[in-house]
C-alpha cells in the first residue's frame, strides 16, 4: 500500500500501488480527490524527489509537499478564479494554503470572491472570506461582491458578506448602491437584509433616484412597501418633523407634516388618494399649492425657514431627511394609487 503524508505529519491517504502506473498518475488522483493542483505537488520518498515517470512500489511511504506559489503564480490565480466559479472548494482551499494571492483579478477585474458570490457558491465564498479576501474590492464597474450579489438576489451569500462586514453604502461608477441594485431587481429578502444592516434607503443616485424609486419604477410593489415601512419606522422621524414645525415650516410643508404626524405614512397615502394626486401627500407640488394657497405668506414662511436652518446645521440635516421621506412617500403613493 502507498501511504501519503503531509509535512505536518498528518496522513493524507492510503492507496493501492497497482492503481497507478507512475508518480504522475498518483498526482492526478490526488488533485482530483483532494484539490491539490498537480503543478504544486512534490512527492518525496526517503527524502528524495520522485520524478513524474517514477514507478511506484506498494511498500512506499511518500511525503506530499505543496510548492509555494512563485513561478506558476498566474496559472494558480487563473485556477483560483475557476475554482471559485465552479465551486471546487478543495482546490480553492489548497491554492490559498499554497499562498496564491486571494484578491487576484481576472481579465474583467473580478476577484475570486466576486466570482464565487455571483455564481451562488456559498462554501467557496466562506473559504475565501476566512482566508481574508477583500470584502469591498471593486470590479471594473466599481461594484463590490455584495453589490453583485444584491443584483443577483442570493440572500444566503448576501447574509454571509454582511456578517463579514461588507460595506452597504458603497457607490459604483453609476452612483448605485447595493440597496438600489437589490430593489431595482425586486429581491425582497436581500433588501430586508441590507436594511437590517443599516443600508441608507434615502441616498440618491446621480439621477436623483432613491432605492424606492428603483423598486417602484420596475413594478416591485412588495419591495416598495418594505422600504416605505422602514422609512416610517426610522427612529426619531416624528421628532424630526416636530422640530421642522417648530422652526417655522411654511404652510405647504405644514399640511404635509401635520398629516404625517397624525397618521404616519398611511395618512400621507390617504391624503394623496383623496386629492387625486399622490404628490399631495408628500408636501409641495400641485397638491401643495392647493393646501398652501397662493400668496406671499407661504414665500415669506419659506424664507424664514431657510434663515432658521442656516443658523441650525442639525435642523438643516433634519429638513433634508424630511424632504427625502416626502419624495419616497410620493412614489409609494403613486404605486398604491
Amino acid at each position: 500500500m502507498l501511504r501519503i503524508w503531509r509535512p505536518s505529519g498528518q496522513e493524507l491517504a492510503t492507496f493501492n500501488a497497482e492503481q497507478f502506473e507512475h508518480a504522475a498518475a498518483l498526482k492526478e488522483h490526488v488533485c482530483e480527490h483532494y484539490g491539490f493542483p498537480v503543478y504544486l505537488q512534490q512527492l518525496l520518498h526517503d527524502g528524495s524527489l520522485l520524478a513524474d515517470d517514477a514507478k511506484l512500489d506498494g511498500l512506499m511511504d511518500l511525503q506530499l509537499v505543496l510548492m509555494s506559489i512563485s513561478g506558476p503564480q498566474l496559472l494558480a490565480e487563473e485556477h483560483l478564479s475557476k475554482a471559485s466559479r465552479t465551486n471546487h472548494v478543495k482546490i480553492a482551499r489548497s491554492l490559498l494554503e499554497a499562498g496564491v494571492e486571494r484578491d487576484c483579478r481576472d481579465s474583467n477585474g473580478c476577484t475570486a470572491l466576486m466570482r464565487a458570490c455571483e455564481s451562488g457558491h456559498l462554501e467557496v465564498t466562506r473559504v475565501l472570506l476566512e482566508a481574508g479576501a477583500g470584502r469591498d474590492c471593486r470590479d471594473s464597474h466599481g461594484r463590490t461582491a455584495l453589490m453583485r450579489t444584491s443584483k443577483n438576489g442570493d440572500s444566503e451569500i448576501a447574509r454571509l458578506l454582511l456578517e463579514a462586514g461588507a460595506g452597504t453604502d458603497i457607490w459604483d461608477h453609476y452612483s448605485k448602491t447595493a440597496l438600489m441594485l437589490a430593489c431595482g431587481s425586486g429581491h425582497l429578502e436581500v433588501t430586508r437584509l441590507l436594511l437590517e444592516a443599516g443600508a441608507d434607503k434615502n441616498v440618491c443616485d446621480r439621477d436623483g433616484r432613491t432605492a424606492l424609486m428603483w423598486a417602484s419604477d420596475n413594478g416591485h410593489s412588495e419591495v416598495a412597501r418594505l422600504l416605505e415601512s422602514a422609512a416610517a419606522e426610522t427612529a426619531g422621524t416624528a421628532e424630526v418633523l416636530r422640530l421642522l414645525l417648530e422652526a417655522g415650516a411654511d404652510s405647504c410643508e405644514h399640511v404635509a407634516i401635520s398629516e404625517l404626524l397624525e397618521g404616519g405614512t398611511g395618512a400621507g397615502r390617504g391624503a394623496g388618494k383623496k386629492s387625486g394626486n399622490p404628490k399631495a401627500a408628500a408636501g409641495p407640488g400641485k397638491g401643495g399649492k392647493n393646501a398652501g394657497g397662493k400668496g406671499r405668506g407661504a414665500k415669506a414662511g419659506g424664507a424664514d425657514m431657510a434663515q432658521t436652518m442656516a443658523g441650525m446645521p442639525q435642523l438643516a440635516q433634519y429638513h433634508h431627511q424630511m424632504q427625502m421621506l416626502q419624495v419616497n412617500l410620493s412614489w409609494a403613493g403613486a404605486l398604491s394609487a
